[in-house]
């Protein structure tokens, strides 16, 4: 696990090279982690990405749900990433205290 955000983006850069290079029309990323890097992965790959805080924010608003409890790795928790783009999407966030 890459602990510091300038190594996960340093990491993210060399994936999005790769990515960008392999004939992909879509990126989709399943770890909420890696979601911090999204800004620099769009950055150097222009293919379109789902961003999995606005496709849980669409489906909860669709479904009248304007407030949820973020669970997930400490590091998606105590950092402000996701918890700003769900504010973004309309979305209020409740993190447990430890």
């Amino acid at each position: 696990m890459y602990s510091s955000s300038g190594r996960i983006t340093l990491f993210s850069l060399g994936c999005g090279y790769k990515v960008r290079n392999s004939g992909v029309d879509f990126i989709a990323i399943c770890s909420n982690t890696m979601h911090k890097c999204i800004p620099a992965i769009r950055e150097k790959t222009n293919i379109p990405l789902l961003h999995i805080v606005d496709a849980t924010a669409k489906e909860m608003l669709k479904n009248n749900i304007d407030s949820a409890l973020l669970l997930g790795t400490r590091f998606t928790m105590e950092e402000e990433f996701n918890i700003k783009r769900f504010k973004e999407n309309g979305i209020s966030i409740i993190v447990p205290r430890r």
